[in-house]
C-alpha cells in the first residue's frame, strides 16, 4: 500500500490505538501526507469510552499500519482515484457515464483509497445507541459535481441530507446493523475527466450533531 506518514506527536498509533487514545503520547512528529492513493481509510472513526465521551477522528490504514488522526488535526487530506486504473483493474474504478465509480469491495483496497466508517468499542451503556454520518460538499467548495457513499448502512451524499447509521457494536446485532463500514464511491460531473470534491463528515448521535470531520478532498485525477 502506498499510504502518506501520518504520524504526530500525542496520537496513538497501530492496532493498539483504542486502548490508548486518551493518554496516548509517544508517536513520533511527522509530516502530513498530500494525498492517499491507496488503502484502507474510515474517514469518520468515533470511539465511546467508559464514561460515554466521544472520540472522533480519523483512521488510516489498518492493522499495525493503522494511524488515529483526532478531528482537530484532520487537515487538507486528500484521496486520489486514478483513472488510469480503469485500464488495468476496471472492477476497482471506473467510468460509467455519468459517474466515475471506486469498488465497495476491500479486494480492491490496494488499488484505491478503501473509504469507510467506523464506531468502535463503545465502552458504557450510555453511549449513543446509534452514530450517524453526513456527507456534506464543504463550505465554499466549487466541487465538479456531488458525490456520493453508498452501503448496507445507508446512503449519504453531497445531493441530499441522507445519513450512513453505525450501530452501537456492544449491542449490534451484526447480521442487521453495521459498526464498521465501507461501500461504494461515485463522483459526478466530469464527463469521464478529471474532478475534485470537498467534503466534509457531519457526525449525529441521538441528540444532535456533535463533530463535523473536516477538511477531505476527493480528487478523479
Amino acid at each position: 500500500m502506498r499510504i502518506g506518514t501520518i504520524a504526530k506527536a500525542g496520537v496513538a498509533t497501530g492496532a493498539a490505538f483504542l486502548l490508548t487514545l486518551a493518554g496516548a503520547a509517544g508517536a513520533q512528529a511527522g509530516p502530513l501526507p498530500t494525498s492517499v492513493l491507496t488503502g484502507h481509510v474510515d474517514a469518520v472513526s468515533i470511539f465511546c469510552d467508559e464514561f460515554a465521551d466521544l472520540t472522533i477522528g480519523t483512521v488510516i490504514g489498518e492493522g499495525e499500519e493503522g494511524q488515529f488522526i483526532p478531528t482537530s488535526e484532520v487537515d487538507g487530506y486528500e484521496f486520489d482515484y486514478d483513472r488510469n486504473i480503469e485500464n488495468t483493474t476496471p472492477d476497482a474504478f471506473h467510468f460509467d457515464s455519468p459517474n466515475w465509480i471506486a469498488a465497495e469491495d476491500e479486494l480492491f483496497e490496494d488499488d484505491i483509497p478503501f473509504v469507510g466508517f467506523q464506531y468502535t468499542d463503545a465502552l458504557s451503556e450510555d453511549c449513543p445507541a446509534t452514530i450517524e454520518i453526513d456527507a456534506v460538499a464543504a463550505a465554499g467548495a466549487t466541487n465538479t459535481g456531488d458525490a456520493s457513499f453508498t452501503s448496507d448502512a445507508g446512503d449519504t451524499s453531497t445531493a441530499g441530507s441522507s445519513r450512513v447509521v453505525l450501530t452501537n457494536p456492544n449491542i449490534a446485532d451484526f447480521n442487521t446493523t453495521f459498526s464498521h463500514i465501507h461501500g461504494e464511491w461515485s463522483f459526478g460531473g466530469t464527463g469521464g475527466g478529471a474532478g475534485a470534491y470537498d467534503i466534509e463528515f457531519d457526525v449525529y448521535d441521538g441528540n444532535g450533531q456533535v463533530a463535523t470531520v473536516s477538511p477531505f478532498q476527493f480528487r478523479v485525477i
